[in-house]
């Protein structure tokens, strides 16, 4: 029972669902020199919004690693979203850190 105005006054805030995806298998590029990278790919966890994650295009998700100018053999693994992935973050990538070999010149 209200006593004095029945009227109520009631905010409520609305969020897109959330989600996680997985991709798998996905190629490490190397930036600033040239290396080979073992492992050559891995996996990348997203999180965000669903109507973004459902039909993601792998193509947008870019795992890469930068060459150290210390000579160092390891190398932590970034990963780039391309355009339209606003509100999508990289929850994890695994291996987290790849091995980098100088690269084998061509004959």
């Amino acid at each position: 029972r209200l006593a004095g105005s029945a009227r109520v006054k009631v905010t409520a805030r609305i969020r897109e669902e959330h989600g996680m995806v997985t991709l798998e298998g996905l190629t490490v590029a190397v930036r600033g020199g040239t290396a080979q990278v073992r492992p050559a790919s891995v996996r990348v966890v997203l999180g965000g919004p669903l109507s973004l994650l459902e039909g993601l295009d792998r193509a947008k998700v870019l795992p890469y690693v930068t060459v150290p100018r210390d000579g160092s053999a390891r190398a932590a693994v970034a990963v780039e979203l391309l355009s339209g992935l606003t509100g999508v973050t990289v929850v994890e990538t695994r291996p987290a850190e790849v091995s980098l070999r100088a690269a084998r010149r061509a004959n």
